[in-house]
């Protein structure tokens, strides 16, 4: 009988010391934080101790928010918001750079605008307290308005100066518009005689055209059986000189055709054009010409009644777009917040103490690091 070989049975090797090290590295740490409790209240102690004295020591800030309505003229806004943001940024934007040197009473410290709004923007002032705040504002208001003053000015001079011209418009229709029209209308009906007699001038035109078309053929016809002609006596003669004279007369004839046929053509092209563009275009001006006296006539009878209407209409909604011409205005009361915005106590030290906390334990296992590296 075969001897079986013995079967080998893989055994996957487990340290046994592996979680024996980690469970003593463990041990170690909570070792190494109990013998530097002392140390890590303290620093955590000295970190909020100082991020506290710093809130309370911190000068507070205060903000006032407020809805600013863009000024407008005739309902429409004298500037976009953006443009506006910018305008002031510009100005105050001083400000914004001294306050980190000294802090002013107070300053404009944010614009923003609306989503999908083009009439409104939204003004942030920070100050030492409320009430600087509200001159602070006052202050900006009185800034857009300055800024945009001679505009609404110059608009409101230039409607002015409008009505006067609306005014002197009435009196010129009824003094000057309609004996002119009157005037006008006798100027069409002769010119439209005029454009008649044109029209039977080019009709002649067309006439003379075609026969001179007619007298141009004939010729090339005459010149073509001379060139036959001229062709078989070229034939039946062997004379060379008398060939090459014969031959010269046929180029020249040939000649004579081509410059007729080029005539008769530009005599087409130009009888065509009279046809098909000139005549038509002339009675197209007549029909222009009686529209123009039928408009007049109406004109008379039914628009300048109207026009002068109209005109005082104008002059009233003159008068109600300079009633809705102004400058910013205040949306509302400005939103006031009863404690200051800044500093946040409570968050600053918060963050103090577990920003002391974690570094403190940092420091002590670096201090046993180097103990340890010490002794080594």
């Amino acid at each position: 009988m075969e001897k079986k070989e013995p079967q080998i049975i893989p055994v996957q090797y487990i340290p046994v010391n592996q979680c024996e090290e980690d469970e003593i590295d463990l041990k170690e740490l909570i070792k190494t934080i109990l013998k530097y409790k002392k140390f890590i209240i303290i620093f955590t102690f000295i970190v909020t101790f100082l991020a506290g004295l710093y809130v309370f020591l911190k000068t507070p800030i205060w903000e006032i928010q407020s809805s600013i309505l863009i000024g407008q003229i005739n309902s429409k806004p004298i500037i976009s918001p953006e443009n506006l943001r910018e305008y002031l940024s510009s100005i105050y934007k001083v400000e914004l750079e001294k306050k980190f040197k000294k802090m002013p009473n107070a300053y404009l410290s944010g614009i923003t605008v609306p989503k999908k709004s083009n009439l409104f923007i939204t003004i942030k002032i920070n100050g030492l307290s409320n009430n600087y705040d509200l001159k602070k504002l006052t202050e900006v208001l009185n800034t857009i308005h300055n800024g945009f003053r001679d505009k609404i000015e110059k608009y409101k001079l230039q409607k002015q100066n409008e009505i006067q011209n609306i005014q002197f418009q009435i009196q010129k229709i009824k003094n000057v518009t309609v004996p002119n029209i009157k005037t006008q209308i006798n100027f069409l009906e002769n010119k439209i005689n005029l454009k008649n007699n044109l029209i039977n001038y080019y009709k002649n035109q067309i006439k003379a055209i075609a026969q001179k078309i007619k007298f141009l053929n004939e010729n090339i016809n005459q010149y073509k059986k001379l060139i036959d002609q001229l062709i078989k006596y070229n034939n039946n003669n062997n004379n060379i000189s008398s060939n090459l004279i014969i031959s010269n007369k046929i180029i020249s004839y040939q000649n004579m055709i081509t410059d007729y046929t080029n005539q008769i053509k530009d005599l087409s092209l130009q009888k065509n054009k009279i046809i098909s563009q000139t005549i038509p275009n002339i009675y197209d001006d007549i029909k222009n010409l009686q529209n123009k006296i039928d408009n007049l006539n109406k004109s008379l009878k039914f628009d300048i009644p109207q026009q002068i209407e109209n005109l005082k209409n104008q002059i009233v909604q003159i008068n109600l777009a300079l009633k809705n011409t102004f400058a910013a205005k205040e949306i509302g009361k400005p939103l006031m917040f009863d404690h200051p915005i800044k500093p946040k106590k409570k968050l600053i030290i918060i963050l103090a103490f577990i920003t002391g906390f974690i570094l403190s334990i940092f420091l002590a296992f670096f201090i046993e690091f180097i103990k340890g590296f010490k002794e080594e």
